[in-house]
């Protein structure tokens, strides 16, 4: 996650549709993720839906492989169903091959593919 403006934390923080789960064991943080509620905006091609958006999701390295981050993407999914949203989204970058086979593992499977050029 990029730095990130005290205010804009805060606002995430007392909004309704966005929020930041913590994965904590022996009072050390393992992990976050922060999890936005979103519904689809009204465009002709898309099928109206709401869904659970994970901006930022992280496990430190010390901690990967033991079952933490699949409560964190438990907590995510059931965070996103319990505001009524029918999907959990979020981006990987393609060459995040670790991070890919755990999404899928997961339950996560591509869906959309974005595609960028510099100009």
């Amino acid at each position: 996650m990029g730095e990130r403006s005290d205010a804009y934390l805060t606002s995430l923080m007392e909004n309704d549709d966005s929020d930041f789960l913590v994965g904590i064991k022996d009072n050390t943080i393992v992990g976050f993720s922060l999890v936005f509620f979103r519904e689809t905006k009204p465009i002709s091609l898309l099928v109206p839906c709401a869904y659970g958006f994970i901006q930022d999701f992280v496990v430190s390295e010390k901690y990967r492989r033991q079952g933490y981050g699949t409560q964190l993407l438990e907590a995510s999914h059931r965070w996103a169903k319990d505001r009524g949203a029918q999907y959990l989204r979020l981006s990987v970058i393609p060459n995040n091959e670790a991070g890919i086979r755990f999404y899928q593992k997961n339950g996560l499977y591509p869906q959309m593919i974005t595609m960028e050029c510099p100009i």
